[in-house]
């Protein structure tokens, strides 16, 4: 299993400068240097992990048999009887940077980041992002307060999945200051952290395909300056 990515090149952006859909301009000076603000707002694609992603091939998972769950929480998983992990932790390296750094007449005055998560899986789901430069260090997460808890898919008595958790709309919102600090970004590395929750007297049902997926927009706002 691998995870599924759909991504707009968003940041090969210099085509948006002179054609967009979604602009709002303001012309503050007009003489021999001009200064321009447009703002945009475009979708950038899909993430998309399944829960294959995260367990694998189960041989991580250590079997039991059913006459063990008086005294081991268990979970099924691609039609096995498994002791349930507490949590299982997922990465992905996306490389990233942010737009027209290096152009002096060109300044990112402000990004939002908009998600719309769903959960198919039948377990917590925490999520953040970190932002790493070239060295991989960390320089700042997405979501400033801590990761974001995506709520399981809903299941019914017989431990089966029957309706997924969706989260609406989530934003992280950088202004001109906090992106400056993030001028050194080469990477971005997802963590998604699975919780399996044991549910009385019933048995879960997992399989390799049940997914996490996030769709991703953003609006930003730049400063151009001509001479």
């Amino acid at each position: 299993m691998t995870m599924r990515k759909f991504l707009f090149g968003i940041f090969i952006i210099p085509s948006l400068l002179v054609f967009t859909s979604c602009l709002n301009e303001d012309i503050s000076n007009i003489g021999s240097e001009i200064q321009w603000k447009p703002g945009y707002a475009l979708p950038i694609g899909f993430i998309e992990f399944t829960l294959g992603d995260f367990l694998g091939d189960s041989e991580g998972l250590t079997p039991i048999i059913e006459s063990q769950l008086d005294t081991i929480a268990g979970f099924i998983y691609d039609n096995n009887l498994f002791k349930m992990p507490e949590s299982i932790v997922h990465y992905e390296n996306i490389a990233f940077s942010f737009p027209f750094n290096d152009d002096e007449n060109i300044k990112l005055t402000y990004f939002n980041l908009r998600t719309n998560i769903r959960n198919s899986i039948p377990a917590r789901l925490d999520l953040q992002i970190y932002f790493r430069d070239g060295s991989n260090v960390v320089i700042d997460s997405f979501y400033q307060e801590g990761s974001i808890q995506i709520k399981p898919a809903l299941t019914n008595d017989e431990g089966e999945s029957i309706e997924d958790y969706e989260s609406g709309i989530v934003e992280a919102v950088f202004d001109e200051n906090e992106l400056k600090k993030l001028e050194a970004t080469s990477n971005v590395v997802i963590k998604a952290q699975v919780y399996f929750n044991k549910i009385q007297d019933i048995i879960t049902k997992y399989n390799p395909d049940q997914s996490f997926w996030m769709q991703l927009s953003t609006e930003f706002h730049l400063e151009l300056n001509t001479e």
